[in-house]
């Protein structure tokens, strides 16, 4: 490889790494609290399945006072479609309210899951 296939070669990584931080940049964190007739009606095996397809990462879970309570993190976009799927939420659900509290993103990429505590 010449010089020049050097310069190329070194312009590629660093475009590669511009737009590997611009992804980064897209990812959002919220904690969400959904309201109604959400639990005992696999609210949370449909988000979880729902999140999953999304490729989010965070969890799901009852709340003592009914509602249910979900952290969601990946892209942007996704997070929004997530948030937008919530409001109406499994077959069975009567969603009434969601809250949305945005976060600093945390860079998880684990699985998305249900919560039993």
């Amino acid at each position: 490889m010449n010089f020049y296939g050097l310069l190329a070669a070194d312009h590629k990584l660093i475009v590669a790494d511009q737009a590997s931080e611009e992804r980064e940049m897209t990812k959002k964190r919220v904690v969400t609290r959904v309201e109604g007739v959400v639990q005992g009606v696999y609210f949370r095996d449909y988000a979880q399945k729902e999140a999953r397809e999304l490729e989010l990462s965070g969890w799901v879970r009852n709340r003592p006072d009914g509602t249910v309570e979900a952290v969601l993190e990946g892209e942007t976009e996704k997070v929004e479609q997530m948030i937008a799927w919530l409001h109406t939420g499994s077959p069975q659900a009567e969603v009434k309210t969601v809250q949305v509290t945005e976060e600093q993103p945390l860079g998880d990429k684990t699985a998305f899951a249900i919560r039993y505590n």
